[in-house]
């Protein structure tokens, strides 16, 4: 799959690291769908390729989020960011603020699932 047709929904409540991490994806040929707050109805099955969540000031509601998309479609890809405290096995997640590593873990998730993003 061609980088530019992978649809990302990016959650994030802070507007200067979510217009740097829209900037860096959509520049990697992604399709941003920005998004300033959890919003279930949006997550719909299918919709995008990839959810991210920056869990922020709220982890609990970020991660319970993630755990309702999983169960509704146990295929949708969810990134969760989280702060460095905090660990979560088995569960897929990052910690860093630089949108070049958010990006190199986006190319994983899709190299994973083997969907070549270009």
């Amino acid at each position: 799959m061609n980088s530019d047709l992978v649809k990302v929904l990016l959650i994030d409540r802070d507007p200067m690291r979510r217009k740097k991490r829209v900037a860096v994806l959509k520049e990697h040929g992604y399709r941003i769908f920005p998004a300033l707050e959890i919003q279930a109805d949006r997550c719909k099955p299918g919709v995008y390729d990839l959810i991210v969540v920056n869990s922020g000031d709220q982890p609990d509601l970020a991660l319970e989020f993630c755990d309702s998309i999983t169960r509704k479609d146990s295929t949708q890809a969810v990134l969760l960011m989280v702060g460095a405290s905090v660990q979560l096995p088995h569960r897929d997640y990052m910690v860093s603020d630089i949108p070049e590593r958010l990006l190199e873990r986006i190319d994983a998730i899709f190299k994973r699932a083997d969907i070549k993003a270009a």
